[in-house]
Order: C-alpha cells, then structure tokens, then sequence
C-alpha cells in the first residue's frame, strides 16, 4: 500500500505453525489449546456454541507470531 507506506507480509501457515505450534501434530485442536493456554482470559467459546472456534484459536496464534516476527 503505497498511499500509507506500510509492508504487508502474507505469511504462509506453513510458516507461522512451525513456530508456534512446534511440537504438535498441527492440528485444530492443537491450535485451541495452545490459544487457551497463551491467552487464558480469552474466550473461544463464541456464544450459543458448546466447543472452541478453530479460527479465533489460529487468528490468535498468527497475530502472536507477527507480534513475535516483526517486533
């Protein structure tokens, strides 16, 4: 985006899993529970819902590897 000077990273999952789901099977289910253990007072449990959503667990994981890459 030239009109705000900003950089735009597209990193692939391949690449953001490897680093923070390292040790796991990469997983969905592994994504949840390393979200629910980094970030505690998050809830995943959207309401009207009874089991974690997938998708917050690895927004919140790539948001913390971006965090981590581009401090």
């Amino acid at each position: 985006m030239t009109a705000l000077d900003a950089v735009i990273h597209e990193p692939t999952p391949q690449a953001w899993k490897k680093v923070m789901m390292a040790g796991t099977d990469k997983s969905k289910d592994a994504a949840i529970q390393i979200a629910e253990n980094l970030f505690p007072d998050i809830q995943l449990v959207p309401k009207g819902c009874r089991v974690p959503n997938d998708g917050m667990a690895e927004a919140l994981l790539l948001a913390e590897w971006c965090c981590r890459q581009y401090k």
